[in-house]
């Protein structure tokens, strides 16, 4: 069953954030998402695990979210690593520092098979 999920910051990312997150288990592999209005850096972290603990501490890649883009996450992205925005007013990014704004977030998952 498909899920589509509408998620509207009505003020600016930097006031609220999204905490680093792993979607719930009961989507779907695949989460896609719109990102709106303006720009910002969602971190991607890998997961605790007791296997391999010391090989996933400090690793984490920055992906920017201009407007217009169009994220996917499937497989170890969305399992493996825990995703969410900062809490500040603005992002760097290749040197250059982007003032953040009002974003509109449209995320679409599947619901896992009853």
């Amino acid at each position: 069953m498909f899920l589509f999920s509408f998620y509207v910051v009505v003020r600016p990312v930097m006031i609220i954030g999204i905490t680093d997150h792993v979607d719930l288990l009961k989507f779907d592999d695949g989460i896609c998402g719109l990102s709106l209005l303006s720009s910002t850096v969602m971190n991607l972290k890998p997961c605790p695990s007791k296997e391999n603990k010391e090989a996933k501490e400090g690793a984490h890649v920055d992906v920017m979210l201009n407007p217009g883009d169009l994220y996917l996450m499937h497989g170890e992205a969305r399992y493996n690593y825990t995703h969410g925005i900062a809490q500040r007013t603005f992002d760097e990014w290749n040197g250059e520092k982007i003032m953040r704004g009002e974003r509109i977030s449209v995320t679409m998952r599947w619901l896992q098979p009853q």
